[in-house]
Order: C-alpha cells, then structure tokens, then sequence
C-alpha cells in the first residue's frame, strides 16, 4: 500500500489510475479497513441559482485526462455547480483543515444515479499551481462529502461496502482510491457537498 500511496498523482492520470486503485482496494479490504470515516457534524447553509447548475453526465474526458466508460453510464445524472472564490471555500479549508481544495455543490434529482467510480479529481489537480500539482502524492489526496440535508428515504450514497446513513451536517471522508455511487429513489432533490482538497 506504501508504494501506491507514494505515487504521484499526475503520474496515475496518465498510467491508469484505475488499476493503481483497484490494487489499493483489495489491499485494504485484506487489511479489514473503514471504507469511510465519519469527521463531525456541522451545519452549512448554502443558497445555489438553480439556474448556475450544469449537468454532468459522467465526464469521459476531463483537462486531458481520460476515463474508461463504466456500464450504464447513460443513466448517470448530477447537476453541479464548482465553487471558486466564494466564502463557501474558505469555509470549507478552515472546518476541515485543507490548504487547496475544490469545492463542488452536488445535487442529485429524484430518478437519477451516478454510478460506483473512483474519483479521477482531474479540476483538483489542474487548478493549483504547478510547482505543488507536480508533488501531490495519492497518499495527500483528501477526499469529504458534506451532507446538507436530511437523508431522505430513498437516497443512497455507497462508499465501498456500505451504505451512508447520514443528517445535515454531517462530514465523512473516504481514501482516494475507495470507489463510491449514488442514486436518489425519493421524491425530493438530494444536495451536498464533494470536495477534494490537500
């Protein structure tokens, strides 16, 4: 697990981060590891335009990095909206102790699923200055959901091999290679918040 966590992230881009993680899965299913981490409650009021959110269907192609193509990838649906300058960010970087981050307001409609990936954090990574993307090892790559709302009967997040249950508030964290889905069989939208930062 050593060899992979000390690998840098800008070289699994561009040698099948797929594989790198897949390896790091099986090692820390066989070391009987928490898919997650639960962090702490605190409550986040955030006001997205509904009008500012873009849909995205699971990016194949991001920044130059691609992706493979999962099976039913045509049923994947979040509409996003990144946050940039916004307090939002500052927030985020003090409540969990990150010096960089990218801060995506997530929100899943009733009907829709993302399905079970790992996170390829190529906007994470494009974002900061190259001096520190070119050292950033997997091993510095901190991953957080920031739940906003109640969980919701029917609203789904899968982390490994379990299933959150979460309320508003509450923040979990995940390994970089810990792969993850979504879907939202309720009757109202599910927003929160997924942030990668170092």
């Amino acid at each position: 697990m050593e060899v992979l966590n000390n690998l840098l992230w800008l070289d699994l881009l561009r040698n099948n981060l797929e594989n790198a993680a897949e390896k790091a899965y099986r090692i820390h299913k066989l070391d009987h590891k928490q898919d997650y981490k639960y962090i702490f409650n605190k409550k986040l009021s955030i006001a997205v335009d509904q009008s500012t959110l873009i849909k995205d269907n699971f990016p194949i192609n991001t920044n130059g990095f691609d992706r493979p193509v999962p099976l039913g990838v045509e049923n994947a649906e979040l509409n996003i909206f990144r946050f940039t300058d916004e307090p939002i960010v500052d927030t985020v970087k003090q409540t969990i102790g990150l010096d960089h981050c990218l801060v995506v307001y997530n929100l899943q409609k009733p009907g829709k699923v993302y399905n079970t990936h790992i996170d390829y954090n190529r906007r994470f990574i494009k974002q900061l200055p190259d001096t520190i993307a070119k050292t950033v090892k997997a091993k510095d790559i901190k991953k957080y959901i920031w739940f906003i709302q109640d969980q919701q009967i029917g609203q789904m997040f899968a982390v490994g091999r379990q299933c959150l249950s979460w309320q508003a508030g509450d923040i979990f964290s995940l390994p970089w290679y810990m792969p993850h889905g979504t879907a939202n069989a309720s009757n109202i939208n599910r927003p929160l918040l997924m942030i990668c930062g170092i």
